[in-house]
């Protein structure tokens, strides 16, 4: 059976982002695109006030035209991929996780604005709100992205063997994995020698789960006189750019880290400004 990319959509650039990116992964595994859009009174693209019968009716019918069009969009650019559609009522990050439980579907496809947006933070807390409850994997992909590029992967690791589920699980979707950077953030008062050390003996053992061609490590410490590499997600942001990653790796079953990574004192760098394609593993 072929399976479905579930891709959220409010209508704005950085959801046809996601939904291009969702549409080229689609092509290269010949998946399905199952476009889906939830209006609300709140709805930043609707009117604010009470939904009532007669109101929410044109909410629906703008809606359902709203999402012909984005998906015709689509259809002319990739001809090829099979999409389907569906509007409803709810809010996006309570409805959603419950539409990913439908056997059909793969992944989560979904985008994110940059925090100079104004509207960052509430697409923000939804995004990492859908990727928290997800019962499938979310694959988060930032504003404007338009590249798509499988060929450096990047896997967040504390050397815990979780990790080797979320790789598993992006090798079921995305295909075999030519170059794994492993990114890891210590101390400064571990070192170095002894980290990298863990890292060839993690990389062995990475390898004799899942074939991988090559494996590397990426590694850099928290600088507390720095203030741009004084948080964990600072340092992740600053060696993905550096070793042009296309596509980090999170493992949500570690809780406490995952949790760490949304606190507010960081969560800015990771979900408001985040600068390539994030996937995070299912619950």
């Amino acid at each position: 059976m072929k399976k479905t990319l579930l891709v959220p959509t409010d209508f704005s650039n950085n959801s046809l982002s996601a939904a291009k990116y969702a549409s080229k992964l689609a092509i290269e595994r010949e998946y399905s695109v199952h476009l889906i859009h939830y209006y609300t009174a709140q709805s930043s693209s609707f009117a604010t006030e009470e939904l009532s019968k007669e109101f929410e009716n044109s909410q629906i019918l703008k809606a359902d035209l709203t999402i012909v069009e984005f998906e015709k969009k689509l259809q002319e650019e990739f001809p090829t991929v099979n999409y389907t559609h569906r509007t409803a009522r709810g809010f996006l990050q309570d409805t959603l996780p419950q539409e990913a439980k439908k056997s059909e579907y793969e992944i989560i496809v979904m985008g994110t604005k940059g925090h100079s947006d104004k509207k960052s933070v509430r697409w923000g807390s939804n995004t990492s709100a859908v990727a928290a409850k997800s019962p499938i994997p979310v694959l988060i992909v930032p504003n404007y992205f338009n590249q798509f590029k499988t060929q450096k992967i990047g896997l967040l690791t504390n050397f815990k063997t979780e990790e080797l589920n979320t790789v598993h699980e992006f090798v079921d979707t995305f295909g075999p994995i030519s170059q794994l950077e492993l990114i890891h953030v210590y101390n400064k008062d571990e070192i170095e020698s002894t980290v990298r050390k863990k890292l060839d003996e993690w990389s062995l053992k990475i390898n004799q789960s899942i074939s991988i061609d090559q494996i590397n490590p990426c590694i850099d410490h928290l600088q507390s006189n720095n203030k741009e590499l004084d948080t964990i997600a600072e340092v992740i942001h600053d060696l993905v750019d550096k070793n042009d990653i296309d596509i980090v790796l999170i493992t949500k079953s570690r809780k406490s880290f995952f949790e760490r990574l949304f606190n507010p004192s960081v969560s800015k760098a990771v979900v408001l400004d985040i600068n390539k394609p994030s996937y995070f593993s299912k619950v």
